[in-house]
């Protein structure tokens, strides 16, 4: 993975991804093991640096690929 991916992978888990980009990473990610590993590592050192405790995060992220998910099925 480069470091292109991972500045994306990042973006995309502090909401600051442009929307143009999200559908493709969202597609990558549903894709790739390793994306998705990645992604969560980001998530639990976000909860770390906030002192979450528990899947707020992770909630947060499965709407936002839900919602992205949703706009691609629509004709």
């Amino acid at each position: 993975m480069n470091e292109a991916i991972r500045m994306q992978l990042s973006a995309f888990v502090d909401g600051e991804l442009p929307q143009n980009e999200v559908e493709l990473l969202v597609l990558r990610i549903s894709q790739d093991a390793e994306l998705r590993q990645e992604v969560a590592g980001y998530l639990a050192i976000g909860r770390a640096i906030r002192s979450e405790h528990g899947i707020a995060a992770a909630d947060r992220l499965h709407a936002r690929v839900a919602a992205v998910l949703d706009d691609q099925e629509e004709p």
